[in-house]
Protein backbone atom coordinates (compact mmCIF):
# COMPACT_ATOMS: atom_id res chain seq x y z
CA UNK A 1 0.00 0.00 0.00
CA UNK A 2 1.27 3.49 -0.70
CA UNK A 3 1.55 5.30 2.37
CA UNK A 4 2.57 8.56 4.15
CA UNK A 5 2.56 10.38 7.34
CA UNK A 6 1.59 13.72 7.69
CA UNK A 7 -0.18 16.96 9.82
CA UNK A 8 -3.67 17.68 9.07
CA UNK A 9 -4.63 21.21 8.88
CA UNK A 10 -7.51 22.85 10.69
CA UNK A 11 -10.67 23.00 8.30
CA UNK A 12 -11.00 26.96 9.76
CA UNK A 13 -7.09 27.42 7.92
CA UNK A 14 -7.93 25.71 4.78
CA UNK A 15 -10.99 27.49 4.03
CA UNK A 16 -8.65 30.68 4.34
CA UNK A 17 -6.48 29.36 2.33
CA UNK A 18 -8.78 28.41 -0.29
CA UNK A 19 -10.45 32.18 -0.25
CA UNK A 20 -6.42 33.33 -0.85
CA UNK A 21 -6.30 30.82 -3.54
CA UNK A 22 -9.54 32.04 -5.73
CA UNK A 23 -7.18 34.99 -7.99
CA UNK A 24 -4.75 32.46 -8.26
CA UNK A 25 -6.86 30.11 -10.23
CA UNK A 26 -8.05 32.10 -12.55
CA UNK A 27 -4.67 33.11 -13.55
CA UNK A 28 -3.43 29.34 -13.88
CA UNK A 29 -6.53 27.82 -15.49
CA UNK A 30 -4.47 24.88 -16.87
CA UNK A 31 -2.89 23.77 -13.43
CA UNK A 32 -4.33 20.38 -11.11
CA UNK A 33 -5.76 22.34 -8.15
CA UNK A 34 -5.57 19.66 -5.15
CA UNK A 35 -9.06 19.47 -3.35
CA UNK A 36 -8.70 21.47 0.11
CA UNK A 37 -9.75 17.95 1.49
CA UNK A 38 -6.30 16.56 0.96
CA UNK A 39 -4.15 19.85 1.89
CA UNK A 40 -1.56 18.46 4.55
CA UNK A 41 1.82 18.89 5.94
CA UNK A 42 3.58 16.12 4.51
CA UNK A 43 6.72 14.54 6.87
CA UNK A 44 7.75 11.68 5.31
CA UNK A 45 6.48 9.87 1.91
CA UNK A 46 7.13 6.26 2.29
CA UNK A 47 5.92 5.31 -1.27
CA UNK A 48 5.00 1.46 -1.38
CA UNK A 49 4.96 -0.42 1.31
CA UNK A 50 4.16 -4.51 2.44
CA UNK A 51 1.56 -4.96 4.59
CA UNK A 52 3.54 -7.12 7.03
CA UNK A 53 5.91 -3.80 7.66
CA UNK A 54 2.86 -1.53 8.78
CA UNK A 55 3.17 -2.90 12.05
CA UNK A 56 7.02 -1.95 12.54
CA UNK A 57 5.53 1.38 10.62
CA UNK A 58 3.47 2.54 13.76
CA UNK A 59 6.16 1.52 16.27
CA UNK A 60 8.42 3.97 14.27
CA UNK A 61 5.95 6.65 13.75
CA UNK A 62 4.72 6.07 17.65
CA UNK A 63 8.44 6.32 19.20
CA UNK A 64 8.87 9.96 16.91
CA UNK A 65 5.77 11.20 18.33
CA UNK A 66 6.61 10.80 21.91
CA UNK A 67 10.23 12.05 21.91
CA UNK A 68 8.31 15.68 20.11
CA UNK A 69 6.07 18.31 21.90
CA UNK A 70 2.89 19.71 20.23
CA UNK A 71 3.83 23.24 18.64
CA UNK A 72 1.94 25.89 16.71
CA UNK A 73 1.93 26.58 13.21
CA UNK A 74 0.68 29.10 10.16
CA UNK A 75 0.46 29.12 6.84
CA UNK A 76 2.27 31.75 5.11
CA UNK A 77 3.19 32.80 1.73
CA UNK A 78 3.97 30.50 -1.22
CA UNK A 79 6.65 29.24 -3.01
CA UNK A 80 7.47 27.02 -6.59
CA UNK A 81 9.45 23.72 -6.90
CA UNK A 82 11.66 23.16 -8.21
CA UNK A 83 11.43 27.13 -9.37
CA UNK A 84 9.08 30.08 -9.85
CA UNK A 85 10.24 29.84 -13.42
CA UNK A 86 9.72 26.51 -14.39
CA UNK A 87 7.34 25.39 -11.92
CA UNK A 88 5.70 21.78 -11.37
CA UNK A 89 4.36 22.28 -7.75
CA UNK A 90 2.66 25.63 -6.36
CA UNK A 91 2.89 25.18 -2.83
CA UNK A 92 2.10 27.48 0.59
CA UNK A 93 4.57 27.80 3.46
CA UNK A 94 4.37 26.78 6.88
CA UNK A 95 6.08 28.99 9.90
CA UNK A 96 6.59 27.04 13.09
CA UNK A 97 7.00 28.04 16.97
CA UNK A 98 10.02 26.85 17.79
CA UNK A 99 11.21 26.99 14.16
CA UNK A 100 12.23 24.00 12.90
CA UNK A 101 9.66 21.34 14.46
CA UNK A 102 8.64 19.60 11.68
CA UNK A 103 11.94 19.57 9.88
CA UNK A 104 13.36 18.03 13.54
CA UNK A 105 10.43 15.67 13.35
CA UNK A 106 10.55 14.75 9.79
CA UNK A 107 14.85 14.45 10.51
CA UNK A 108 13.83 12.06 13.19
CA UNK A 109 11.23 9.85 10.82
CA UNK A 110 13.80 9.58 8.35
CA UNK A 111 16.38 8.65 10.92
CA UNK A 112 14.61 5.80 12.08
CA UNK A 113 12.67 4.72 9.06
CA UNK A 114 15.87 4.19 6.92
CA UNK A 115 17.60 1.27 9.09
CA UNK A 116 14.26 -0.27 9.64
CA UNK A 117 14.28 -0.55 5.38
CA UNK A 118 11.85 1.87 4.59
CA UNK A 119 12.44 4.30 1.76
CA UNK A 120 15.21 6.89 2.18
CA UNK A 121 14.39 10.54 1.17
CA UNK A 122 17.50 12.39 -0.45
CA UNK A 123 16.81 15.68 -0.21
CA UNK A 124 16.02 18.02 2.85
CA UNK A 125 12.66 18.10 3.96
CA UNK A 126 10.97 21.60 3.12
CA UNK A 127 7.62 22.00 5.12
CA UNK A 128 5.08 23.24 2.72
CA UNK A 129 1.34 22.61 1.90
CA UNK A 130 0.63 21.70 -2.09
CA UNK A 131 -1.72 23.49 -3.65
CA UNK A 132 -1.50 22.96 -7.02
CA UNK A 133 0.04 21.19 -9.76
CA UNK A 134 1.16 22.41 -13.13
CA UNK A 135 1.36 19.97 -15.99
CA UNK A 136 3.74 21.99 -18.14
CA UNK A 137 6.34 23.46 -16.26
CA UNK A 138 6.40 26.88 -16.55
CA UNK A 139 6.80 30.40 -14.54
CA UNK A 140 4.47 31.56 -11.98
CA UNK A 141 6.19 34.94 -10.52
CA UNK A 142 3.14 36.66 -10.66
CA UNK A 143 0.93 34.11 -8.76
CA UNK A 144 3.29 33.43 -6.53
CA UNK A 145 3.57 37.49 -5.90
CA UNK A 146 -0.30 37.77 -5.38
CA UNK A 147 0.53 35.08 -2.49
CA UNK A 148 3.22 36.60 -0.94
CA UNK A 149 1.55 38.09 1.70
CA UNK A 150 -0.42 35.34 2.56
CA UNK A 151 -0.98 34.67 6.13
CA UNK A 152 -3.21 32.61 8.37
CA UNK A 153 -4.08 32.31 11.89
CA UNK A 154 -2.03 30.36 14.49
CA UNK A 155 -2.80 26.54 15.11
CA UNK A 156 -1.44 23.84 16.76
CA UNK A 157 0.24 20.68 15.63
CA UNK A 158 -0.13 18.09 18.26
CA UNK A 159 -0.08 14.65 16.28
CA UNK A 160 0.07 13.50 12.79
CA UNK A 161 -1.58 10.57 10.59
CA UNK A 162 -0.45 7.72 8.73
CA UNK A 163 -2.58 8.27 5.41
CA UNK A 164 -2.97 5.23 2.80
CA UNK A 165 -3.48 6.98 -0.63
CA UNK A 166 -5.69 5.93 -3.02
CA UNK A 167 -4.44 6.62 -6.39
CA UNK A 168 -7.33 7.25 -9.30
CA UNK A 169 -8.46 8.68 -12.94
CA UNK A 170 -9.88 11.68 -10.46
CA UNK A 171 -6.94 12.00 -8.56
CA UNK A 172 -5.53 10.65 -5.04
CA UNK A 173 -8.14 9.99 -2.34
CA UNK A 174 -6.12 10.11 0.89
CA UNK A 175 -7.71 6.94 4.16
CA UNK A 176 -6.33 7.99 7.63
CA UNK A 177 -4.80 4.38 8.48
CA UNK A 178 -3.99 6.08 12.66
CA UNK A 179 -2.95 9.61 14.51
CA UNK A 180 0.48 9.57 16.25
CA UNK A 181 -0.07 12.34 19.49
CA UNK A 182 3.07 14.06 20.67
CA UNK A 183 4.09 14.04 24.00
Amino acid sequence: MRLFLAFDVPEGEKRKLENALQKVRTQLPSARWIPRGSWHLSLKFLGEVADDKVERLFDLASESAKSSTPFEARLVGAGAFPSTRRTRVLWVGVEERPAGSIATLAADLEGKAGPAGFRQEARAHKPHLTVARLREPGPVVGEIASLADFEGGSFELSSFVLFRSHLSPKGAEYENLGSFPLG
